[in-house]
């Protein structure tokens, strides 16, 4: 069970971020990043990578965290049958409200 995870936990420091910074997370809490092994990367990694490729980079952080947030916690509940799931999150600078959502990439 171990090699099908990261092995890396980490307790958060309880600060926002500053300036223009929005942070995507592999998961929230005290849930476990798990590898995507038929895929060869972590589950968020894949998600993340299959959606710049698919879009050619043409896509806004709030469609990006969207597809994140359905795809790997779907892909770590039905396909690798992981009862606790896994959720991706993400953390703003207050600075930039909900506008942070309509940033495109490319």
């Amino acid at each position: 069970m171990l090699a099908e995870v990261k092995g890396v936990q980490l307790e958060p420091k309880k600060s926002a971020p500053t300036g223009n910074m929005v942070v995507l997370s592999a998961c929230s809490g005290r849930e476990t990043a798990n590898i995507f092994k038929e895929r060869k990367h972590g589950l968020f990694t894949y998600w993340l990578l299959r959606k710049l490729k698919e879009t050619e980079g043409n896509v806004t952080l709030g469609e990006l965290q969207e597809h994140l947030q359905k795809y790997v916690d779907y892909t770590a509940t039905n396909r690798l049958n992981l009862e606790s799931g896994q959720k991706p999150t993400v953390q703003t600078s207050p600075t930039l409200g909900i506008y942070w959502r309509t940033i495109r990439l490319r």
